[in-house]
């Protein structure tokens, strides 16, 4: 894991900002915790023209297009954990595929590391870790905010220690409720799309107001062919690193 300046043994935590945003939301939720084990959960909806390029991109905080403070490194490894509790074994290829792109497009070493008992994060900056974990609006806190209305949310976990922020892996949630009645494949509005977005916010990118972005979010997006496309790809050079 590369970040833009190197932490010392010395500091000592901050705050750790929790931010959430879901998969097709315009407003994200913001709130302050003491914990360094909260994470960010995703990040600020940036306000994008309607007249914005293909190429357009945008980061999750603490990233902007101006100053990139945390990336990734292609010669880690990044694990994924599906959650045991409300589980969809169906959508089990599904998930595989979605981190199977991922890696395809990014280098990022996406991995398969078993079933998890929780969803707590438990990655470290060394050891990345992405939770994927199921639950409905009545079961699941992350979903409960947005009453039902989305197919899953999803976003990076990170650490700050002061002015300096690392990333520990991230969450993606799949509300199994609103995702019982559409297709696992990949095109448009289905569950794999769906997956591979949120796998781009996991990974630091923010939605775009670009329809033809799979970082789009789902209420404005093309059919973008289960891909990242070229904005998207090239927030991601920016982001990860060799």
């Amino acid at each position: 894991m590369r970040i833009a300046t190197p932490l010392a043994a010395a500091l000592t935590f901050a705050t750790a900002i929790t931010v959430t945003l879901d998969s097709s939301a315009d407003r994200p939720r913001t709130s302050r915790t003491g914990s360094v084990a909260q994470a960010a959960t995703a990040a600020d909806a940036v306000a994008a023209s309607p007249r914005v390029s293909a190429n357009r991109y945008s980061f999750f905080p603490p990233n902007r297009r101006s100053r990139i403070a945390v990336t990734w490194d292609r010669d880690l490894p990044v694990t994924y954990l599906i959650a045991r509790r409300h589980a969809r074994p169906r959508m089990f290829a599904t998930i595989e595929e979605a981190f199977r792109r991922a890696r395809l497009q990014t280098g990022i070493r996406f991995r398969y590391g078993g079933r998890a008992a929780t969803s707590r994060p438990v990655g470290t900056a060394d050891q990345p870790v992405v939770i994927v974990d199921f639950g409905t609006a009545r079961s699941h806190p992350r979903l409960a905010k947005y009453h039902g209305g989305f197919y899953a949310v999803g976003g990076p976990l990170l650490m700050t220690y002061g002015a300096t922020s690392v990333f520990t892996g991230g969450q993606i949630t799949i509300d199994v409720r609103t995702t019982k009645g559409i297709g696992r494949g990949f095109r448009h509005g289905q569950l794999g799309e769906t997956l591979l977005h949120e796998v781009g916010h996991v990974l630091g990118l923010a939605h775009v107001n670009a329809r033809r972005q799979l970082m789009a979010p789902g209420r404005i997006r093309a059919n973008v062919n289960g891909w990242f496309q070229d904005g998207d790809l090239r927030g991601l050079r920016r982001l990860i690193h060799d």
